[in-house]
């Protein structure tokens, strides 16, 4: 498998690169590309989904998958190339990223990031220094008169060095400059009140644009068991929804390869299922469903068999199907009536 996408770590890598091209450009799109003999796959390369152009035929309105190239666009061969979207809106054929909806917030997330560092910036000089230095004839600049072109540039640069010389001497407190000039500090009362509000707020509209949740990423404030046993099956849910599009993208390629071998087979891939961290709540859950299922069949007798079946997602005929190593045990077979001996 290493020799399918060597450059991205093999087949897991292929996987990795391409939970990372749904996320940002909506697709996974790939070309398998066949050996040199046409009788198997000789490996992968991913195609930019931003590099592809999808139009529609205008006779068999089938659609066309071309990649820009430079001055033409170049068609992929259906054969061998597969875009395949999670998600799409109204008649685009093109990918929607998944995580689109959180370009705002992101984007007012570094505005707010710039605007911390420009209030601590201020808040660490606590103080403006504002130093009146007398303007130096053109004669101690080395100029011959106020007319001289050189002369602005020297005054220029006189007090450019003056500033220096205060900005560099400001933390040891000592300064030497100058004849006549004036030193005065002007305290700057600055105060990050509210900020963390703000900051919080938009952090939250990060989070709920991404599909994650704020106990994920250590906001442990107000998380509960009960919300996270209703959330997290929500956030499988969505992984579900992008294995659905990579388990597409590999078969595509893994049935490629079985039919230039001439293999009359098809593949199916499966991914495994995240392990639930609620398993004992859920467990106990189901004992008490399969508690409750047999007291309302003592209750309502063979006329309850239809909803248990419902509920458990039994139908007739499955016990037929039952492997011969399959014994439930006698703890849920029917025991006989009380009083005679059956």
């Amino acid at each position: 498998m290493l020799r399918l996408f060597p450059e991205g770590g093999g087949l897991q890598g292929l996987i990795s690169n391409q939970v990372g091209e749904i996320a940002l450009a909506g697709a996974s799109s790939c070309e398998w590309y066949p050996e040199r003999s046409r009788r198997g796959v000789a490996g992968v390369v991913v195609v930019p989904a931003e590099e592809v152009r999808i139009r529609r035929d205008p006779g068999t309105q089938a659609l066309v998958y071309q990649q820009f190239a430079p001055g033409n666009y170049v068609t992929l061969n259906p054969r061998t190339y597969l875009y395949a979207a999670p998600r799409t809106t109204g008649r685009s054929p093109y990918g929607v990223p998944l995580f689109v909806a959180a370009l705002f917030a992101l984007d007012r997330k570094r505005q707010l990031s710039d605007a911390e560092q420009r209030v601590i910036n201020l808040m660490a000089r606590s103080a403006l220094v504002q130093a009146k230095v007398p303007i130096p004839t053109p004669q101690e600049l080395g100029c011959t008169s106020e007319a001289d072109p050189a002369y602005p540039d020297a005054v220029a640069e006189f007090f450019s060095n003056v500033a220096d010389t205060i900005v560099s001497s400001s933390e040891s407190g000592v300064y030497i400059g100058p004849d006549k000039t004036d030193i005065s500090v002007v305290p700057i009362n600055q105060t990050a009140a509210g900020a963390p509000e703000i900051t919080k707020g938009n952090q939250k509209r990060v989070w709920n644009a991404l599909r994650t949740l704020p106990f994920m990423r250590g906001e442990m404030d107000s998380t509960t068991q009960a919300l996270a046993q209703m959330t997290v099956p929500i956030l499988h849910a969505q992984a579900a929804s992008i294995n659905q599009t990579l388990a597409r993208q590999l078969e595509f390629g893994a049935n490629l390869h079985l039919s230039l071998r001439g293999i009359p087979a098809q593949a199916w891939v499966r991914f495994t299922p995240p392990v639930s961290p609620f398993q004992l709540d859920e467990a106990t859950a189901l004992l008490r469903r399969a508690e409750a299922h047999t007291r309302l069949a003592a209750l309502f007798g063979p006329a309850w068999a239809p909803a248990a079946m419902r509920e458990f997602d039994v139908v007739e005929g499955d016990a037929e199907r039952a492997p011969d190593w399959w014994q439930p045990g006698g703890a849920l077979a029917p025991t006989p009536p009380q009083g005679d001996p059956p």
